[in-house]
């Protein structure tokens, strides 16, 4: 597929990957995020498919993020003798090197 710059037209491009830093629902989120940048004037740009494929990465670890809390809300409710039992699961489970 061919692209050009919509700045100058350009369709030397570099890919470039960086971390994003952006708000899904109040929730702080970072992802890996990949577009091209016109090599002529630094214009980024992003293909359908790349945008599509960011903003997956950027879904998953907003869903990873609050599997996450979900997990530690759950601890927390728990009474202290289902806490004390999770806790030694836990420790259980240590690696020991």
């Amino acid at each position: 597929m061919k692209i050009s710059c919509p700045e100058c037209n350009s369709s030397i491009f570099d890919l470039q990957c960086c971390i994003e830093n952006v708000e899904m629902k109040s929730i702080p989120i970072r992802y890996m995020n990949f577009c091209y940048c016109c090599i002529v004037c630094g214009t980024e740009v992003e293909t359908a498919k790349m945008l599509d494929r960011n903003l997956e990465r950027a879904r998953k670890e907003y869903d990873y993020i609050m599997e996450d809390k979900k997990v530690i809300y759950r601890v927390g409710n728990y009474s202290d003798s289902t806490n004390e039992s999770y806790n030694k699961k836990k420790e259980s489970k240590k690696c020991m090197h």
